[in-house]
Formats: C-alpha cells, structure tokens, sequence
C-alpha cells in the first residue's frame, strides 16, 4: 500500500514537472526579441547576419541565417540589419529563427562645413537648449548630423525623443577625448579626418557650454565662460 501511494506521488511530481515546463515553452514561444548586427553574406530567400558582440544571441552562434519577410530586398553585404523575431533560437549552424521583421540600420554620421571666408576667430551663438549653449567658431558654418536624414544640429538636438546630453554623446562617441581638464570636468574631443573639435565644458561654477570649431581650435582659459 505504502509502495503504490509513494509510486502516485512520484507520478504526480513528473506531471508537474512536464506540464510546467510545456508551459514555460509555450510562453517562449510567444516572446518577441530582437537584435543587431552586421550582414555577412546575401543568398536568394535568407541571408547570414552576424549579431553584435554585446547581444544575447551572439551567447548563441555567431552566424544566424535569416528568411526575408515583410517583401525585404535590400541585402547587402556590409549593412547593419535590426532583426526581430518570436519565440526560440533553432541551434543548428547557421542559427535559425522565426524573423518576424527585418530593418536596414542607418549608420549615424555628422560633418561640418566651413564659409568662403573664415576670418572670425570669435565664438557664434548657434543654440540655446535646456538652459545650455552651443557656440560655433567663425571657422564653422554649419554643423549637420546624418541619422537617416540629413539634417543640421539645432534640428537633432532638438528632437523630443532624446536629450541634449544624448544628442551631444551621439557625437563625442565618434571622436577621439584629447584632454580632461582639471576645472570640474571639461572635455575636450577631436577628430582630424573630420576636422572637428568639441569642447563640452563641465567647470566647477556650472559652465556647461559646448563650443564647436575646425581640428585646429584650441582651448584657451575662459573659453567656457561665453
């Protein structure tokens, strides 16, 4: 008697087990996720996508072969891909998935142009945002950010779905950080293929202007003060 009950309750404990975890797969299932990463080879009904070294699914394989969806017919070796997909990661080699969408990344870039002539050394108040400045030097004359459009920088900074100090990141992340100074913080970046140089102040009175010239300009004492 003791046999069979101990035999039932062993029964009932795998029934649990196996109708949770049936449960836990169904939920699986319907979980949508995505990530990017980089095409690396471009076939007639998929592509190979290799996922960015800091996403879960490159924990998983460093190749997923992807189905077109949605009439995608834009593969091009090279290009940044946003990839969503439901339920599990299928570990064959190339990994497989349910792509449920498919999205070209545009690369995020920025230039500056410069006047006819640029005798003005002064700095030019450009924007005044979220009670910071942006000064251009003469030498700039206009400062534009390409991020799926072309667009100039009062036009980016200004945008609603993020803040002054993202928008101006977006930019330094690009640049090299040539010097920190001892004031309280301020930073100064540079990019000579670009030929640009940011100063993002941040000085011990609360001087958080960003001033904005050619490779050349330098930093003089008081600069942050404008």
């Amino acid at each position: 008697m003791k046999k069979t009950i101990f035999t039932i309750l062993i029964c009932g404990v795998m029934i649990l087990g196996l109708t949770g975890c049936n449960n836990s797969e169904k939920k699986d299932d319907n979980d949508i996720h995505t990530f990017e990463g980089t095409i690396i080879e471009c076939e007639k009904e998929s592509m190979i996508v290799s996922p960015n070294e800091n996403t879960e699914e490159h924990k998983s394989s460093d190749k997923f072969r992807i189905e077109y969806v949605n009439g995608f017919n834009s593969c091009n070796v090279g290009n940044k891909v946003k990839i969503t997909y439901k339920g599990m990661i299928n570990e064959s080699y190339p990994a497989q998935i349910g792509t449920t969408n498919i999205e070209v990344v545009k690369d995020f870039d920025f230039y500056v142009t410069k006047p006819q002539v640029h005798n003005d050394i002064r700095f030019n108040d450009y924007l005044t945002f979220s009670d910071r400045k942006i000064y251009l030097a003469g030498n700039i004359g206009e400062f534009y950010v390409v991020d799926g459009k072309t667009m100039i920088l009062k036009e980016y900074i200004s945008n609603a779905n993020r803040t002054m100090d993202d928008s101006i990141k977006s930019i330094t992340d690009k640049l090299e950080l040539k010097d920190t100074l001892k004031d309280g913080g301020t930073k100064i970046y540079k990019s000579k293929d670009k030929d640009i140089t940011m100063i993002v102040c941040n000085t011990t009175k609360n001087d958080r202007n960003i001033l904005i010239g050619d490779y050349s300009m330098e930093y003089t004492e008081g600069d942050c003060k404008n």
